[in-house]
């Protein structure tokens, strides 16, 4: 089955793509974004591909968000893209709040989501749960809490003689 058998959008008809897209069908429009960004059954053209990410979503479809992100992170150097870091963190911020959690995690989302918790009076980028103990040494993240108490250095144990009734 080639590209264009399939007669919806999401089997890669790009006229069903370009319908729906019409119609302002967000996933449609990001659909055909991918296929203009990757030149799949059309010619390249990014600036196309750039436009239909953008009208995706602006109706909210995460993934265009993300992708977007990405294109301006740098990713689209090498199809003519420019790296616009303002831009790229204003998509990935977008996509994180509608839910696509691999943009809540890119470097220019943390910057806004951390500022934007801060201006929010936490000051940080989490509240703590509890009031933090004082160790006696320093901390390591993921390593077990240290005992209040000290305790008695671990030597290896002699083996054990198994107990007979009796005995």
């Amino acid at each position: 089955m080639g590209l264009h058998d399939n007669p919806t959008c999401d089997g890669g008809n790009l006229k069903d793509c370009d319908t729906r897209c019409g119609s302002n069908e967000a996933r449609a429009c990001y659909r055909l974004g991918w296929f203009y960004e990757m030149g799949q059954g059309v010619p390249r053209n990014v600036k196309k591909a750039l436009e239909l990410y953008a009208k995706a979503c602006d109706a909210n479809m995460g993934v265009s968000c993300r992708a977007l992100g990405y294109l301006y992170n740098g990713a689209g150097q090498d199809i003519g893209v420019d790296v616009n870091k303002k831009l790229s963190s204003d998509y990935y911020a977008r996509a994180c709040k509608l839910g696509i959690a691999a943009a809540c995690y890119s470097a220019p989302t943390m910057v806004t989501v951390g500022a934007e918790k801060k201006t929010q009076g936490t000051g940080s980028l989490s509240a703590p749960t509890a009031a933090p103990e004082t160790p006696s040494t320093p901390s390591t993240p993921n390593a077990p809490s240290t005992p209040s108490t000290p305790s008695q250095p671990s030597a290896p144990s002699a083996p054990t003689a198994p107990s007979l009734p009796g005995g």
